[in-house]
């Protein structure tokens, strides 16, 4: 092909490519038209205005709200003056109202001890008194009958140990009852002191005056019972010997047997002391020895003569 033929050929291919651009571009503006156009300003959405007016609220409604506020606060305010005044009735019912021991008031503050109570504390200090008492008790009779009978033994000084202990066991449960009152009054100054008050407490033991009862016990079966019976030998015929009797008795909690005249003898409640001549066969003549009962316990039968018959 010549020169010619190419320049012509070129020209055609330009020609049909320019003329596809105009055709598409004619349908692309067809196209365009048919779809309608939508402002700028609403494709973005509410305007300033709008959106002042949307968040505006109206000051009616804020007034009514902080109405509303203020009438809840009220109503709450009234239940809990409400609450108080109940509370105070409560109170008052409680501090007259007497408690175990005859404590008036609410009690003491409550402790990890669970039997420190001024009932528990009055009851256990009674019973050490009791104990105390019996002691001094016992060790005048004593004093006063081993002066008749002759002779000293260690039992007073025991007793005067036991004495001494029961005195600090008081002290222990009089500085107790004053705390447990303090705790009543302020039991947080009570608070301060109550683990040192609580283990004075309970180094007393369970049950301090049994504790001394059992101390006591001993010396009255080791000591006191020998004296007793010798006391016992010289009072059948002095008024005043057989009051002393009666007090050392007492003091040692002890039960004297002492078999009647006429009788019967029994073996298995009395100790033969001999047979005497005449009488009734088997009937007793004279007591010559108590027996001895201490704690329900039989300690000794008596001793009696025992008639032999004719």
């Amino acid at each position: 092909m010549s020169s010619a033929g190419l320049v012509l050929a070129a020209v055609a291919l330009l020609v049909a490519i320019a003329s596809l651009i105009l055709v598409l571009g004619v349908r692309a503006a067809q196209k365009r038209a048919r779809v309608p156009r939508q402002p700028v300003a609403a494709s973005l959405g509410p305007s300033r205005e709008e959106v002042s007016q949307m968040i505006q609220v109206p000051t009616g409604d804020l007034v009514k709200a902080a109405r509303n506020h203020e009438s809840r606060l009220s109503r709450l305010e009234q239940a809990a003056q409400s609450l108080n005044a109940r509370l105070e009735e409560l109170r008052a019912e409680i501090a007259e109202t007497p408690q175990p021991g005859g404590q008036v008031g609410p009690g003491p503050k409550p402790t990890f001890h669970p039997r420190l109570t001024p009932t528990e504390v009055a009851a256990r200090t009674a019973a050490v008194g009791d104990e105390c008492r019996r002691v001094d008790s016992l060790d005048a009779a004593l004093t006063a009958s081993e002066a008749v009978v002759g002779g000293t033994s260690t039992a007073r000084q025991e007793l005067m140990d036991v004495l001494n202990d029961g005195q600090r066991c008081l002290n222990t449960l009089d500085s107790t009852m004053d705390f447990l009152r303090e705790a009543q009054a302020n039991p947080d100054a009570a608070a301060l002191r109550e683990s040192e008050v609580v283990a004075r407490y309970e180094a007393l033991g369970d049950d301090p005056a049994r504790g001394l009862r059992i101390r006591v016990d001993a010396v009255v079966r080791d000591r006191v019972l020998g004296v007793l019976s010798a006391l016992w030998s010289r009072a059948q015929d002095d008024r005043e010997l057989g009051q002393l009797l009666e007090q050392l008795r007492d003091a040692a909690c002890v039960e004297l047997i002492e078999p009647r005249p006429g009788e019967q003898f029994d073996a298995y409640l009395h100790d033969l002391v001999e047979y005497v001549p005449g009488g009734n066969a088997e009937k007793i003549s004279r007591t010559m020895k108590p027996g001895i009962v201490f704690r329900d316990e039989s300690v000794s039968k008596p001793g009696v003569r025992v008639f032999r018959g004719v």
